[in-house]
């Protein structure tokens, strides 16, 4: 009965933290108040890392970021005050990493490992756009009012974004920056990074935009509400 009674408790234990490997994605917390749900069970509160897969929904309260490492070394940081589904993750039996991200509101950081073959291995999925990125460094920032593509390190065909009607080329300095109203994208327009100061990405950064200007100092027009400042 004992023996029973351990292999019982063994197992559920084995469930919860499963092992880990060279190639796992895994869900991270850095700071503050991280939540992620599994298929069928309620959120749970990570206090450090946990093995994902398909389905898995992440959060952050005020204040908390996160980070999913990928199987291919790709790494999303998110915001606070962000939401993210991921879904088509490649586990590590597949040969060509991807995945996919649906974002409704918030902000992320991806630093996107460059494939061997000339298709984007990773879209950002919105209700109003998607972004198919390979090889990237930058920031992906989501709100009511509109979206922001801040790219870092982007070269030619590895940021195409789909917006509305547009289809539009990101590159490395430039930002789009889309407007949307009522659920409808109005424009999306291309402005060099230095032109912007949005707090949703300064809170990857300490505070700070890439430029050094104070994030207190800074607009966010998506009204992501992620990385604004409160005392």
């Amino acid at each position: 009965m004992r023996r029973a009674v351990a292999l019982a408790a063994f197992s559920c234990l084995a469930v919860a933290i499963p092992a880990r490997g060279a190639n796992d994605n895994v869900l991270s917390r850095e700071t503050g108040t991280v939540t992620y749900k599994l298929p069928q069970s309620e959120p749970a509160t990570l206090t450090g890392s946990t093995l994902v897969g398909d389905a898995v929904i992440a959060s952050t309260d005020v204040g908390a970021l996160a980070k999913l490492q990928l199987l291919d070394s790709s790494e999303i940081r998110i915001g606070d005050r962000t939401t993210v589904r991921i879904g088509d993750l490649a586990t590590a039996a597949q040969s060509t990493p991807g995945g996919t991200l649906y974002l409704e509101r918030g902000a992320v950081r991806f630093a996107i490992a460059h494939p061997s073959g000339g298709h984007a291995n990773y879209r950002f999925v919105t209700s109003t756009s998607q972004l198919g990125v390979r090889g990237t460094v930058g920031y992906f920032v989501v709100g009511p009012a509109g979206q922001e593509i801040y790219c870092v390190q982007c070269e030619a065909g590895d940021v195409i974004v789909r917006a509305g009607t547009q289809t539009v080329a990101v590159l490395s300095g430039q930002t789009l920056d889309i407007g949307i109203q009522n659920g409808i994208v109005t424009h999306a327009d291309i402005v060099a990074n230095h032109e912007i100061n949005n707090p949703a990405i300064d809170q990857f950064l300490g505070g700070v935009s890439p430029f050094g200007q104070s994030a207190v100092l800074g607009t966010d027009p998506t009204q992501s509400g992620s990385g604004v400042f409160q005392p």
